[in-house]
């Protein structure tokens, strides 16, 4: 079935646009150029990207159910240059597949995941909230997008979208790594608590959600939970264990009376220059 027009309620006014239209909205989308997006409002932005994805959908009737041999190969070469970290290239051949055929997920998240290693961050933005209004519970994309997110400052909104993530989610390990992680940014330990533990269940191999267990259970002064779960996580994590690790059982060392051996961790703590080591040693271990 051919779609001709399509008649839009937007901002008021009802818009009729025909079909021949639709797929150069597409591409001029698709392309990333935000010279114009540069000077909308919050809500005209929204607006827009109501419009275009409406757009989009009424395309979606001409749509093949699969992607063409023209678009496969444009992505497959954009995969070749990802490969070989010519992140420009890759993007622009990813590009060229989406305006050929925009409704392929593969091509969009590519694109995002590429621009995110550009540093491209409000680009990988609009790539991966394309996927998630057509695919709200898309893991991927909601991850990337948070990410993104707090690569520009808006962490707030990245919490929201890992919050989301473990919603939708509820069994995937990362999703919960990644939110308990943030809520810690936030200094809400003990909703941090709970999701580093049910990281750690999901990834008992893992010491990285122990260790930030472990720190949770400090901010919340539970000392002896937080310095049993430590030494855990260094078990785990072996070589990996970060500096702070010394500083971190010390603080809970001091707080259990265990002088002697919090003076000797505060020194390797000191060693390996770990910040306010020094200052603490001065200060518990005259």
């Amino acid at each position: 079935m051919q779609v001709y027009a399509c008649a839009i309620y937007f901002s008021k006014k009802i818009v009729v646009v025909p079909y021949s239209k639709i797929r150069a909205i597409g591409y001029l989308h698709s392309t990333g150029n935000r010279s114009i997006l540069n000077m909308l409002n919050l809500d005209t932005m929204k607006k827009y990207y109501t419009l275009l994805l409406f757009l989009l959908l009424c395309g979606w009737a001409d749509a093949q159910s699969q992607p063409p041999a023209e678009a496969e190969k444009l992505f497959n070469e954009g995969l070749d240059y990802k490969s070989r970290q010519q992140y420009a290239e890759a993007v622009d051949k990813f590009t060229q597949a989406i305006a050929v055929f925009p409704w392929s997920f593969d091509y969009w998240h590519q694109r995002g995941y590429v621009r995110i290693d550009m540093g491209q961050y409000h680009e990988a933005i609009a790539d991966f909230s394309y996927m998630l209004y057509f695919s709200p519970k898309h893991l991927r994309a909601r991850m990337e997008r948070a990410f993104a997110l707090k690569q520009i400052g808006n962490a707030r909104e990245a919490l929201e979208e890992y919050r989301v993530a473990v919603q939708d989610h509820p069994a995937d390990f990362q999703a919960h790594y990644e939110y308990g992680y943030s809520l810690i940014d936030f200094e809400e330990y003990t909703k941090g608590i709970e999701h580093m533990k049910k990281a750690s269940e999901l990834n008992p191999e893992s010491g990285d959600p122990l260790y930030e267990l472990a720190f949770c259970y400090l901010k919340t002064k539970q000392y002896q939970t937080a310095l049993d779960t430590f030494k855990s996580a260094q078990a785990k994590l072996g070589d990996r264990t970060p500096p702070g690790y010394y500083f971190h059982i010390a603080e809970c060392q001091v707080k259990l009376g265990k002088k002697a051996e919090a003076c000797t961790n505060f020194e390797k703590a000191e060693q390996l220059k770990v910040q306010g080591a020094a200052e603490a040693r001065v200060a518990n271990c005259k």
